[in-house]
C-alpha cells in the first residue's frame, strides 16, 4: 500500500506543480510562511495520512468507504465551530444524511456480529 500511495502522491505532485509559476511564492520565504510550509507537509500530510492509512489496515472496506465521508463532514463542522463560517440549508441536510447513513452503517454492523457470535 505504501508504494500506491507514493505513487499517487508522486502525480499529483507532478500534475499541481505547473501550478507554482501561477502565483507568487514570496509568502513562502517568510518565517511564519516557512512554518506554514513545514506544518502543512508534516502535521497535514504526513502525520495525517500515515494515521489514515494505519486505520485502512484495521477496518473492513465498507466500513472505511463511509467512514471516508465523514473527513468532509468533520471539515465543514469544524469551520462552523472554529471559524464561525455559515453553512447552507443544503449543506446541513448533507451533513445530516452522512451521519444517517453512519448510524445506519453502525446499526447494520452491530447487528451482523450480534447474529455470527457464538452465543447468538
Amino acid at each position: 500500500m505504501t508504494a500506491k500511495l507514493a505513487g499517487i502522491f508522486t502525480v499529483a505532485a507532478a500534475v499541481l506543480a505547473p501550478a507554482l509559476l501561477l502565483w507568487p511564492l514570496d509568502w513562502s520565504r517568510t518565517p511564519s510562511g516557512l512554518a506554514m510550509v513545514v506544518y502543512m507537509a508534516v502535521a497535514a500530510t504526513v502525520v495525517a495520512y500515515s494515521l489514515f492509512n494505519r486505520g485502512l489496515r484495521s477496518v473492513p472496506p465498507g466500513s472505511a468507504a463511509t467512514l471516508g465521508l465523514t473527513e468532509p463532514l468533520v471539515a465543514a463542522l469544524l469551520g462552523v465551530a472554529v471559524l464561525h463560517e455559515v453553512l447552507s440549508p443544503l449543506s446541513w441536510v448533507g451533513a445530516g444524511v452522512v451521519l444517517v447513513a453512519l448510524a445506519v452503517m453502525v446499526r447494520t454492523t452491530r447487528r451482523a456480529e450480534v447474529e455470527s457470535s457464538p452465543d447468538a
